[in-house]
C-alpha cells in the first residue's frame, strides 16, 4: 500500500498526535492527523488519518489542518498520473447509528465538503453502515458510488461478521 485511510487512531492530545506523525515520517510515510475526541464515558473516540508513501503529491492549502468533521473526518489534496487532481477522505461514521442523525449529518458535510472544491473525492472509511443501506439517490446526485465488497466481511467478532470499512467515491473513478 502506498496510501492508508485509517480510523479510531484514539489520539487525542496534540502531543500524540505530533509523535505519531514524527514516527510515520522515520519509517517513509507522510501524514495527516485529526485527532481523537473525547467520549461520552471519558476515553478517547474515533480519530482518523491519511497516511503516503513520501514521494506522492499531497497536500493541503497553507493553514488548513485537513480536519472536516473533529474525530471523525479529515482530507488531504492528491495528485496522480492517472486520477489527476482528487481529495481523499478518512471517515469513521458513530456505530449503532445507520444513515440516521449524526451519520448523515457527516454524509452532507463530506458532499457540500466535495461539491465547494469540485474535485472528484474518494473517501475511505469506517462508516459503521453497511454498503446496501446508503441511499443510492443522495449517492447518485453526488455523482458518488459505494465500491464494497459485501462478501468480504471488514469486521468479524466471535458473534458476527459484516462489511462496514469501504470506499465511497466519485463515479468518474471508479475505473481507474
Amino acid at each position: 500500500a502506498s496510501i492508508i485511510m485509517g480510523q479510531e487512531h484514539k489520539l487525542v492530545t496534540e502531543d500524540q498526535v505530533r509523535k505519531a506523525s514524527a514516527r510515520a515520517k522515520r519509517l517513509g510515510w507522510g501524514s495527516s492527523w485529526v485527532a481523537a475526541t473525547n467520549g461520552s464515558g471519558g476515553g478517547a473516540s474515533g480519530g482518523v488519518v491519511i497516511l503516503w508513501r513520501l514521494g506522492h503529491d499531497i497536500w493541503l492549502a497553507p493553514g488548513d489542518n485537513g480536519t472536516l468533521v473533529e474525530g471523525r473526518i479529515g482530507y488531504v489534496f492528491f495528485r496522480s498520473k492517472v486520477l489527476g487532481v482528487c481529495c481523499l477522505y478518512a471517515a469513521y461514521f458513530k456505530d449503532g447509528l445507520g444513515l440516521r442523525a449524526y451519520n448523515l449529518a457527516l454524509v452532507k458535510k463530506l458532499i457540500q465538503h466535495a461539491e465547494a472544491h469540485g474535485l472528484p473525492l474518494m473517501a475511505g472509511g469506517d462508516f459503521n453502515v453497511h454498503p446496501q443501506e446508503w441511499n443510492t439517490v443522495m449517492l447518485n446526485k453526488a455523482g458518488l458510488v459505494v465500491l464494497a465488497d459485501p462478501s468480504d466481511a471488514s469486521y468479524v467478532s466471535t458473534k458476527a461478521s459484516s462489511t462496514l470499512d469501504y470506499f465511497i467515491l466519485s463515479g468518474c473513478l471508479r475505473n481507474a
